[in-house]
């Protein structure tokens, strides 16, 4: 009898210790897990009856693909690029009247701007990677190359809304992913710092670990970041997209990471089909951060998460079809709400990349009226602290 239960207890034993290991083979495939649990429930947004809305002209698309809101003096702009003129246009936000109109270098591939006064703005050129200073008039005060990183295989500067051109203590910054499809490394950087005086740029900020463990497609995951800055505390917050944690920093060689992670999600799985061609349906189907986004006038943080698609497989809108969730984040980092945005009700996916945040709150454009083109119009969203 004591044979048999010596037996027993060793069979059980190498049963539990076979799970365990079985476990953790599967948790090193698992990806990238959110375990971001402490929340409270202090914000909400609440959506707006009227409508922020401003007059366009002839010459101008109301699908707009690099929008900022800027501050010269003690007037605030909304300001626009507009790619069929090469034409920033600067709107007095509190009138809604168009103020200027600023003429760009003659290029077809600029990808975005920032006005540091009226006569000192700078342009990006994405298909030769120059970088371009210029007063209001249009004349070219300077220009250099910030190249591709490690001929292709490094970073590459992808100027948003959402990851905009930021001139900040003297220096330009201009974030950007990795056009490899592999895991991330030490080239792996994701900006460059960059002295437009003495013309020298440094690569900075790897990708989070999470990157270098797991493979996430490729160019969905890979290239677009976003990060916003916060001037009062000197501070640069990251979103990396397969990343449920918000990178911290103030110089991009020291940094700390934080939960910032939607509570519907809790996990984005490793990429593992060998075809390019599932990239695109595999980030439709799992969560993805696509934008951070600081908002000066509440001192607080949001950042927009889209959900899994909810169409069907291999159908036309299969990637468009996602809901949105904002996670609302206080200057301390701590979650403090999240709001859940219903697609073609609350917002529209094929505008997202035209949101931003004003004194009235947080914007996001409508879908074109193609009966009257002359108009672009904001849902507006109000934070509320319950």
């Amino acid at each position: 009898m004591n044979k048999i239960k010596v037996v027993f207890y060793r069979l059980l034993f190498f049963s539990v210790v076979i799970i365990l290991f079985q476990s953790c083979l599967n948790s090193d495939k698992e990806g990238s897990v959110n375990k971001c649990n402490e929340r409270i429930n202090l914000y909400k947004l609440k959506k707006d009856v009227c409508n922020v809305e401003f007059k366009l002209d002839s010459a101008t698309s109301p699908s707009l693909e690099y929008l900022k809101l800027i501050k010269i003096n003690d007037t605030i702009f909304l300001t626009f690029l507009n790619t069929y003129n090469n034409r920033v246009y600067c709107y007095n936000y509190n009138t809604r009247r168009l103020n200027r109109k600023i003429l760009l270098p003659n290029a077809k591939d600029i990808k975005g701007f920032e006005i540091i006064t009226w006569d000192s703005i700078i342009s990006y050129q994405y298909w030769n990677q120059k970088v371009i200073l210029q007063n209001e008039k249009g004349i070219v005060l300077n220009e250099m190359i910030v190249p591709m990183e490690n001929n292709k295989s490094g970073y590459c500067a992808q100027p948003s809304t959402v990851a905009p051109i930021i001139y900040y203590k003297n220096k330009l910054h201009l974030l950007g992913g990795i056009m490899t499809d592999e895991k991330a490394n030490e080239l792996s950087h994701s900006v460059a710092e960059v002295d437009l005086v003495s013309k020298e740029y440094k690569y900075k900020l790897n990708f989070p670990k999470i990157y270098s463990d797991y493979f996430f497609g490729g160019m969905q995951y890979n290239v677009f970041l976003s990060y916003a800055l916060n001037e009062r505390d000197g501070l640069f917050v990251i979103s990396f997209p397969a990343s449920h944690q918000i990178v911290l920093t103030k110089d991009f060689v020291n940094y700390k990471e934080v939960c910032a992670g939607s509570k519907y999600i809790s996990n984005i799985p490793e990429y593992t089909s060998d075809k390019d061609d599932k990239a695109y349906e595999y980030c439709s189907e799992n969560g993805y951060y696509y934008s951070i986004l600081y908002d000066k006038f509440n001192n607080l943080y949001y950042r927009l998460c889209l959900l899994p698609s909810m169409a069907e497989k291999g159908t036309e809108n299969y990637g468009a079809k996602r809901d949105l969730s904002i996670i609302i984040l206080n200057n301390e980092f701590k979650i403090v709400g999240e709001q859940l945005l219903k697609v073609g009700k609350d917002f529209s996916i094929e505008n997202i990349s035209s949101v931003v945040v004003t004194p009235d709150g947080l914007l996001f454009q409508k879908n074109n009226n193609i009966n009257n083109e002359d108009i672009i119009s904001f849902f507006k969203y109000k934070i509320i602290k319950k």
